[in-house]
């Protein structure tokens, strides 16, 4: 879920209101991909009190967190034991859950207009941290796909600026290992060209709205059977042998080249960062692709644990079954100089399979 769009209130020209932080406890550390409760507790009376979290601690005139950084907001509820105490969970489905590092939290509180700031609370950490195990790069498992067999050349052609060679070569060596797949080092061949070698790499040579795809060239074999008629007398001696060849019938293929073709006209993430929100996952694309290219070429809806999901957005990734993040979010805003959120658009990631021969094989 992305942040909702927050409007700052005026500072009151007086207030009597006191806001205390309850919890989560600023020692405490929430794991990733878990939901979390914000807890506050106020003396006074005000109409509402709601909760920002941002990625920094810059305040403006108010002494209010910052807008422009704001991870997520919600409003706070009175408990139904204990009327001071306001309570708010924040959702699995906030993509900070899922980003590990340090956020600042506070809460406000505002009349009913929400206009006019009546008080605000100091401003506390809180640390969001992957568990060890969520993040190990182990084999795709076979629920996800099957592991496949052969190489690959990686292209040293076309790379992007933004994306380093050195990372590329990494993350590319490590993804292909977990599909079962060998990298077998750079060639300037240039990915999604008809050359005889199964090579990944970028080119512009993509349909347009694709992050990548996974293109295989197929030989199709044909057989024509032979019919032959032969005449004979009625003492049985062959006076004529007419034959001719029946219509072509398919009899199998074979995948003569395999490549992946990412496009270098995108804002990638080649990591270890994750993706902002302008940004797509080098790693998750990479992972699907090569997925593809493993034999496994269905792909799975949206918001499924798996990397072969059909479509991918800014700021999402796939890169283990602990460590993932898809915006399933049906609506949401915008905080002030933030990418957009709410739910972005998805674009493709897509598998081809092109017919480059027909043979005929000899008849029978």
């Amino acid at each position: 879920m992305a942040a909702a769009a927050v409007a700052l209130p005026a500072a009151a020209a007086a207030a009597d209101v006191t806001l205390t932080l309850a919890r989560p406890d600023p020692a405490a550390t929430l794991d990733a991909g878990w939901s979390a409760p914000f807890a506050v507790r106020l003396d006074g009376v005000a109409a509402r009190v709601s909760i920002l979290v941002s990625a920094s601690d810059a305040v403006g005139t108010t002494g209010v967190l910052d807008p422009k950084d704001g991870v997520a907001t919600g409003t706070a509820e009175p408990s139904p034991l204990d009327p001071a105490l306001y309570q708010w969970v924040a959702a699995s489905s906030w993509s900070f859950l899922h980003r590990p590092g340090v956020y600042h939290w506070q809460a406000i509180a505002t009349d009913a207009t929400g206009d006019a700031l009546l008080g605000a609370s100091p401003i506390a950490e809180v640390t969001v941290a992957l568990p060890a195990a969520a993040g190990r790069r182990d084999r795709i498992a076979a629920s996800v796909g099957r592991q496949g067999a052969g190489g690959f050349l990686r292209s040293t052609r076309n790379v992007p600026d933004r994306v380093d060679a050195g990372r590329f070569a990494a993350i590319l060596g490590t993804s292909a290992r977990r599909w079962g797949l060998r990298p077998q080092g750079p060639t300037p061949l240039v990915a999604g060209r008809a050359d005889g070698h199964n090579v990944v790499g970028f080119s512009s040579a993509i349909q347009p709205g694709a992050l990548g795809v996974q293109r295989d060239r197929i030989v199709r074999y044909y057989r024509r059977a032979r019919r032959c008629l032969v005449y004979r007398t009625a003492a049985g001696q062959v006076v004529k042998r007419q034959c001719v060849l029946g219509a072509p019938r398919y009899v199998g293929s074979r995948v003569a080249e395999r490549d992946i073709v990412l496009d270098p006209g995108v804002r990638w993430q080649a990591g270890p960062d994750y993706p902002g929100g302008e940004e797509y996952d080098l790693e998750t694309v990479l992972l699907h692709e090569l997925g593809h290219f493993a034999g496994n070429k269905a792909h799975v809806k949206r918001c499924q644990n798996s990397p072969m999901l059909d479509a991918l957005a800014a700021g999402e990734w796939w890169r283990t079954p602990g460590d993932w993040y898809v915006n399933c979010a049906s609506s949401g805003g915008r905080l002030a100089g933030t990418a957009a959120l709410g739910r972005p658009r998805p674009r493709a990631l897509r598998v081809e399979r092109v017919v480059i021969a027909r043979i005929v094989l000899a008849s029978r």
